[in-house]
């Protein structure tokens, strides 16, 4: 589980020492970001808070195509956020089958073959890295 995937202070614990969960939290975020994290229960809520920030956006308003949000993702965003918005989560990366099937359908969309985005080869490569990643993950 991702630090932005806490679903509960019990989730949140879980996953490590409360002072490196703060120091990764203001990696994620900020270093320069003033969060209250004294507390477990002021770190889930600064993450609480956090999420509620950057829900998804409305495609219509922020890209002008499903193409250009997804470029956007792979190519300006990095680690837990760009998994996020991707939509991706654990099981990808202990499922083959469900990892080539997000794959082959954000390629289908950015393959530079069909989409004229400047970024789209540069997109492309991200995509095929994060895959590896996964399938390198795959549990025997």
């Amino acid at each position: 589980m991702y630090i932005l995937e806490v679903k509960s202070l019990e989730d949140l614990k879980s996953l490590g020492k409360h002072r490196e969960l703060v120091a990764r939290f203001k990696e994620l975020i900020g270093k320069n970001t003033k969060v209250n994290t004294k507390s477990w229960q002021n770190l889930y809520e600064s993450i609480c808070d956090y999420n509620d920030s950057i829900k998804k956006p409305d495609i219509d308003q922020y890209f002008v195509s499903k193409e250009a949000e997804v470029i956007f993702y792979l190519v300006e965003l990095s680690g837990e956020i760009r998994l996020k918005m991707l939509g991706l989560t654990k099981s990808y990366y202990s499922n083959k089958n469900k990892a080539t099937k997000w794959r082959n359908s954000i390629l289908k969309l950015i393959h530079p073959d069909k989409c004229l985005y400047q970024k789209a080869s540069e997109a492309t490569i991200k995509l095929n890295s994060i895959y590896k990643e996964m399938i390198g993950n795959e549990k025997q």
